[in-house]
């Protein structure tokens, strides 16, 4: 069991009346609340294939054992007792509990991201290296999924997104961060970098010329990219639910992408997932692929 503090530090929020609290500690969250909350047992979702799938998909992510995701506290002030999971493991949580409640969830988070800015002025010359501004900054954005590195770099894309004068310093830090993460990119990049590898005259031909095979509707070099991928036998089109990504890999596909939720463009409180992309992998099949078929040089 972990140890925790005698008088833990505790967040708290009211959903419909009830109060949910998170250590700030450690950002574990009180599942026994959460689902008391909601007329819910946390054994029951527990006991779940998903709930067991997860938490172990989310040991082998984080290094954390399972029995250290999920902790029951006996002792101690009631607002300390019940059991806390790791916030990874409240989000999946919500979702088993309710859509309502889920929402709910992901807006408490996206909420912290708002207010990073309070606490930017620490982030200053104070610090000896970029890194530890840079941890500090990811660990008060609040969100996570995936390993440590990847999560501290998807909070700081969003918190670029909610803080523009502040994206510089978010992808530096992102550098910084996650120097040995390969480099996974959305669409939009990934045109910029097939720009460079075959020149942008011989986009702009290819953009015309699938346009005019009734391939795409508009003519732009982003919707390019996306038929290349799908023409190359890497992604074919998804549905048009928001829970799902526009585009879904092939399995030779999925060798060079990934598919992760971040924030919509249109809208700052809503996450929808977006296929990514292995930049230079990915980039070098579509230049063989656009070099073998239309005889690009």
């Amino acid at each position: 069991m972990l140890h925790i503090p005698q008088l833990a530090q505790l967040e708290t929020r009211s959903w419909q009346g009830a109060p949910i609290s998170r250590r700030t500690t450690d950002g574990y969250f009180n599942a026994t609340a959460m689902c008391k909350a909601n007329g819910k047992q946390w054994n029951d979702y527990f006991r779940t294939e998903r709930a067991q799938q997860y938490l172990q998909a989310l040991a082998r992510s984080t290094g954390i054992p399972v029995d250290l995701l999920a902790e029951s506290i006996t002792t101690g002030p009631n607002e300390e007792r019940g059991t806390w999971v790791h916030r990874q493991a409240a989000l999946d949580l919500s979702r088993w509990i309710s859509a309502p409640f889920a929402v709910w969830m992901d807006a408490a988070f996206l909420e912290r991201m708002s207010q990073v800015r309070d606490t930017q002025p620490v982030l200053a010359p104070a610090f000896s290296t970029g890194l530890e501004a840079a941890k500090l900054l990811a660990d008060a954005v609040g969100y996570v999924g995936g390993d440590a590195k990847t999560s501290m770099a998807r909070s700081l894309t969003a918190l670029a997104k909610a803080h523009p004068e502040q994206k510089e310093l978010c992808y530096e830090s992102q550098r910084l961060l996650c120097p040995a993460i390969e480099e996974f990119v959305n669409v939009t990049t990934l045109t910029e970098e097939l720009k460079q590898a075959i020149g942008e005259q011989n986009i702009k031909l290819l953009t015309t010329a699938a346009k005019e095979e009734g391939l795409m509707k508009a003519a732009n070099p982003r919707n390019l990219v996306n038929v290349l991928l799908t023409e190359a036998g890497l992604q074919f089109k998804g549905g048009k639910r928001r829970d799902q990504a526009s585009y879904i890999p092939t399995e030779e596909g999925s060798k060079f992408s990934r598919e992760e939720t971040r924030p919509d463009i249109h809208s700052r409180e809503a996450w929808v997932p977006q296929l990514l992309w292995l930049k230079d992998a990915t980039v070098k099949e579509l230049v063989q692929f656009v070099t073998k078929k239309f005889k690009v040089a």
